[in-house]
């Protein structure tokens, strides 16, 4: 019973322990939240945009990267961590990372739209 517990125990501060080692970084949030917005962006250019249009939609999608990085921040909570995104006045949960997996909390392709 006593070394039942004890690897219980064990078993459980291990895997504590990894989620506080992998937690993600606000680095890796961000990243994953701009890949989506970029994503979107490309996407919606491919479908209305021309080759001589190109130029301006690069220089418009790193202005919008800039604004998008300065819009998001990250609260870690030792074991998990949130991003949030303020859009409007508001902030907004986007994302959740554990154990080195970022998860989307909401829709990129509704957010784009807003």
């Amino acid at each position: 019973m006593k070394r039942t517990l004890i690897i219980v125990f064990a078993v459980f501060f291990a895997i504590l322990a990894f989620s506080i080692v992998t937690t993600p970084s606000d680095t890796k949030h961000k990243e994953f939240i701009v890949d989506k917005f970029t994503e979107a962006m490309d996407q919606e250019f491919e479908k209305t945009g021309s080759n001589s249009e190109r130029a301006f939609y690069e220089l418009g999608k790193t202005s919008a990267i800039t604004v998008l990085n300065n819009s998001i921040r990250t609260e870690n909570y030792l074991i998990f961590s949130i991003a949030e995104l303020k859009m409007g006045g508001k902030q907004k949960n986007v994302t959740f990372g554990i154990m080195g997996f970022i998860i989307p909390t909401v829709d990129f392709d509704k957010l784009k739209k807003q």
